[in-house]
């Protein structure tokens, strides 16, 4: 108590939001949560073809990803602040790579317009990665870290069947690209068969 009342009155407040102790601080931290459910559905949204044949579409999903990484940004700094030795970890790494792909994206379009020499994909593929802040939702953090713990005391229980399972991914992958593979080429062969077989009945 003494050490939290020697802190400077904006971390305690941002330690209050962070650690979610007060009503406003809720209300602030579903604020955020809404703010990521709303990128993820808007950068699925914006992959659509049909959203980049509309340029009327395209930048509105633009402007959305550019509030959404204002807020990501105000969301990161009070993190940070809140608790500044945390800076490294793998969460707060998770907010900071969060908020390249909407600053990349939106100086990308601005610049080069629909003839931008990156792919907009690009960074798409790198915003869907925001639903790992999911996990640090207020809301499921005790729940992550839990789990978390108990992965890391079992892990070396887990080293077998991790094995196992690359193993069997790995051959079942295999096996779906070779029928897949096989299909398509009778498809092919099919096809070339019957165009002959027309031919010769002519």
């Amino acid at each position: 108590q003494t050490e939290r009342q020697q802190m400077p009155m904006w971390r305690r407040a941002a330690r209050e939001i962070y650690f979610d102790q007060s009503a406003c601080s809720r209300l602030l931290n579903r604020f955020f949560e809404i703010a990521v459910l709303v990128s993820l559905l808007n950068t699925m949204a914006s992959s659509m073809p049909e959203v980049d044949r509309h340029m009327k579409w395209e930048r509105t999903c633009l402007m959305i990803e550019f509030v959404c990484t204002g807020i990501f940004f105000v969301d990161y700094i009070l993190k940070i602040v809140a608790l500044p030795n945390n800076i490294c970890s793998f969460f707060r790494m998770c907010d900071l790579i969060c908020l390249t792909p909407g600053i990349c994206s939106l100086l990308n379009f601005f610049a080069w317009g629909n003839k931008a020499p990156i792919r907009e994909g690009i960074f798409e593929a790198f915003a869907l990665l925001r639903a790992v802040r999911i996990l640090d939702f207020p809301i499921f953090r005790k729940e992550v870290n839990l789990i978390w713990k108990a992965l890391l005391d079992a892990s070396h229980m887990l080293e077998e069947p991790a094995y196992l399972a690359l193993n069997v991914w790995i051959t079942t992958s295999s096996l779906f690209m070779w029928l897949e593979h096989e299909f398509h080429r009778e498809e092919d062969e099919g096809g070339f068969g019957g165009e002959k077989d027309n031919m010769t009945s002519v």
